[in-house]
């Protein structure tokens, strides 16, 4: 494998595998697949900042994660250790507007909505704004190994953060792999095991999680009272049993896939 490094300088190793975790920019996914379109903008950008402890001490948040839902337009809020508060605003948006926007901005934006938002974003101390464009891969990879070569992480499957699921996939990436190479014979075989137990997974909720996010960022007011509607009618319970499949997961072994392969032939038979 031949690779540059930081300096410029040329290098080669020799290598039985490569995993490639280079993130929604890869230039490894890049090379294996040239005809890939890519990363796309999911059509909203976001904002990220977090409140320091001392500043944050008399504003009341909850113990959990609450996210706020308006016209094109959400704020989530999660309490983190020491007493700091993590916040993040949307907005829907042409790629690369607001791209000099400060927190003035934000405040402006989110002038009226509901307490405590407006004294979160006055709280934050202006050198912590962040802004991105939200993209993700919405054109599916046909696999996630070639050769030798792993994709991993957001290079394989850059997904929306609208499930909150893109680290979290990336270590399930590593985990299935971890638990794949204490049983794989061969290279080939395991990085047959590894495409095969994470691309399902993975594009589906790539999918689940660009639809949540589409929905979330209606502009639409007739679309958006649906949608609300819909939110407050919906039992608590089922809402969590939607989100089963998406938490509980362990990882997956080729001996697993064996026998779960050898009950269905057994069903099958019967």
């Amino acid at each position: 494998m031949t690779f540059q490094r930081p300096t410029g300088e040329t290098a080669t190793l020799s290598a039985e595998l490569v995993v490639a975790a280079d993130g929604i920019a890869s230039t490894t996914r890049a090379q294996l697949f040239p005809d890939h379109p890519g990363p796309v903008y999911a059509g909203y950008l976001t904002w990220r900042g977090v409140v320091p402890a001392e500043a944050a001490a008399d504003i009341e948040v909850g113990r959990s994660l609450v996210e706020s839902w308006g016209r094109g337009q959400r704020f989530g809020i999660m309490p983190l250790t020491g007493g700091s508060i993590y916040w993040y605003a949307t907005l829907s948006a042409p790629p690369n507007s607001h791209a000099h926007a400060n927190i003035e901005t934000v405040a402006r934006l989110f002038r009226d909505w509901h307490d405590p938002i407006p004294r979160l974003i006055a709280a934050t101390p202006l050198n912590s704004l962040l802004r991105h464009d939200i993209q993700s891969l919405e054109t599916p990879l046909p696999t996630y190994a070639s050769g030798r070569v792993i994709l991993l992480g957001d290079a394989a499957h850059a997904i929306t953060p609208d499930l909150g699921q893109g680290a979290a996939q990336a270590l399930e990436d590593a985990a299935t792999l971890n638990a794949l190479a204490t049983t794989a014979s061969t290279v080939q075989s395991l990085t047959a095991d590894y495409d095969q137990a994470r691309r399902e997974r993975t594009q589906q909720l790539a999918r689940a999680s660009a639809a949540a996010g589409r929905v979330a960022q209606w502009r639409n007011p007739l679309k958006v009272a649906f949608r609300n509607s819909l939110v407050w009618l919906t039992p608590r319970s089922s809402y969590l049993n939607s989100l089963n499949d998406t938490f509980s997961w362990t990882p997956e072994t080729a001996s697993a896939r064996e026998t779960v392969a050898a009950t269905a032939r057994s069903e099958a038979g019967n």
